[in-house]
């Protein structure tokens, strides 16, 4: 943006007359002569040559005039290439969430959403909880999908479904023969009633003595691994601990210990794992859809989120 001395000397530059540019800047004349001479001060010279009819302009007025004329030019071009990023911008999304609904959870959702908006550009960025709330702070995403909870004060957070926490095991763990009228089946895991309401729980104390692959310190499943095992009077023998859940499920497969995961995962993983509902109320969790408090989203990114939550309902 020029300031008014600049555009004052290019009007007068245009009309080649004070009097006229003064009616088109709606200034009064001496108004006008006087900011011009107040700018011709500072650069120790005149830009105009007052004595011609019309006035014309000094060589140092026409360097003066290239250099408005290159940055009018510079204007435009930002003008330009900010009008078309907000219009796209208005069409695209940055969705944020873990390993677990990037792979299996939003890429069907997004693929029919972007059926009935076909202009509509969804980003997925995958990352850990700490990484993906810097990310809301930063404005850097939308919204994210996660199961913690997180500061009310800056982030607005709706619970859009339910998820299920079961408990892994080796099939080649021993415990499984003694217990195997608890073991859960792939129609009680993937119904959600069944598994809270028909099938039979057992005590995570039944584990005690073997080992845990638990998630890292400040995962939800950490802290509900540790609180149901202390429920039951024991801390879990943690043999390894790991970043991602779907790490955790293929070493269960590999036979290297037991780990709480969660029960959709049945849907896309295969392995030779026997798993059991546990007897605790902190086996259900929120899977939550969270936005930066007091942001407005374009209108593309609201009916996607509305989406979103229509689709867990």
């Amino acid at each position: 943006m020029l300031k008014n001395s600049a555009n004052y000397i290019y009007q007068v530059y245009k009309e080649k007359s004070f009097s006229k540019a003064a009616q088109k800047l709606f200034v009064s004349q001496p108004a006008l002569s006087a900011a011009i001479q107040k700018e011709e001060a500072v650069w120790g010279c005149s830009f105009f040559d007052r004595s011609t009819n019309p006035i014309e302009l000094t060589p140092e007025g026409r360097a003066f005039i290239a250099a408005i004329e290159r940055m009018k030019d510079i204007q435009q071009e930002l003008e330009t290439y900010f009008e078309a990023h907000i219009q796209e911008r208005q069409h695209t999304l940055n969705i944020g969430a873990p390993a677990f609904f990037c792979a299996y959870v939003l890429p069907p959702i997004i693929q029919e959403f972007q059926m009935n908006h076909p202009t509509c550009r969804i980003n997925i960025i995958e990352a850990c909880d700490e990484d993906l709330m810097e990310c809301l702070q930063r404005d850097t995403i939308d919204a994210c999908l996660t199961v913690q909870t997180w500061p009310s004060s800056m982030f607005k957070s709706t619970a859009i479904g339910e998820e299920d926490v079961i408990l892994a095991v080796p099939a080649a763990f021993p415990v499984n023969k003694k217990l195997s009228e608890y073991q859960l089946g792939a129609d009680d895991i993937k119904n959600a009633s069944r598994l809270r309401d028909g099938c039979p729980r057992i005590s995570v104390g039944e584990f005690k003595d073997m080992p845990f692959l638990l998630l890292k310190q400040g995962n939800d499943m950490y802290s509900r691994a540790i609180k149901i095992c202390k429920q039951e009077g024991f801390a879990p023998n943690t043999f390894v601990t790991l970043a991602q859940l779907l790490t955790s499920y293929h070493m269960v497969a590999a036979g290297m210990g037991v780990a709480f995961i969660r029960a959709g995962l049945m849907s896309y993983v295969h392995g030779d794992v026997c798993f059991y509902a546990l007897d605790s109320q902190d086996t259900v969790r929120n899977i939550n859809l969270v936005c930066k408090k007091n942001r407005t989203l374009p209108d593309t990114v609201q009916k996607f989120l509305s989406y979103l939550s229509h689709y867990y309902r």
